[in-house]
């Protein structure tokens, strides 16, 4: 077998495995709709990040319409703005992403 084949079942001695990629699971096993993901599949499923971005864009604006908006209707249209009203709309993306993952973590 070549290293890059991979057995047909895997030896549950070896630990879980992920239900997308096939391969050992290192560190914590994520759930999601009865399947064990390792976390990079986890982050990466469509689902949660379709969640994670729409959570991102309601509470992102809201914040951004608190806190940025006066300086934007100002005219103050500088660096540090931008970077603000993007960190705006990442901070709530990654909670909600954080939070979706943590709540289907087994750990092992």
């Amino acid at each position: 077998m070549s290293p890059r084949t991979r057995p047909e079942t895997p030896n549950a001695a070896n630990g879980p495995h992920c239900g997308t990629g096939g391969h050992e699971v290192a560190g914590s096993v994520y759930l999601v709709s009865g399947q064990p993901l390792c976390l990079r599949h986890a982050l990466l499923r469509r689902s949660t990040l379709l969640r994670s971005t729409k959570i991102a864009a309601v509470v992102g604006t809201v914040l951004f319409g608190i806190n940025q908006l006066d300086n934007v209707l100002g005219g103050n249209h500088g660096g540090l703005l931008l970077a603000k009203v993007a960190l705006t709309y990442m901070v709530p993306f990654a909670v909600a992403t954080f939070s979706a993952l943590a709540a289907v973590r087994q750990r092992n």
